[in-house]
């Protein structure tokens, strides 16, 4: 009976503790996206952009 006792008291924990970071996760701001008032926005500048030429020679496929 001590060792259902016990197991179930650990299952339960895991389970209270996963829960838990999930609804913290809620809170994050982030970086505010990429729209015209962002951080992001405001680096672009339009006197910088330069043109480049040449070939493409390969193609590398990567995986996230």
């Amino acid at each position: 009976m001590k060792i259902i006792m016990v197991l179930f008291a650990l299952v339960s924990m895991v389970g209270f503790a996963s829960e838990a970071p999930a609804q913290r996760g809620m809170d994050w701001k982030g970086g505010g996206g990429w729209g015209p008032d962002t951080h992001y926005h405001r680096m672009y500048n339009p006197q910088t952009i330069e043109n480049i030429t040449g070939d493409v020679v390969a193609i590398d496929m990567t995986h996230p």
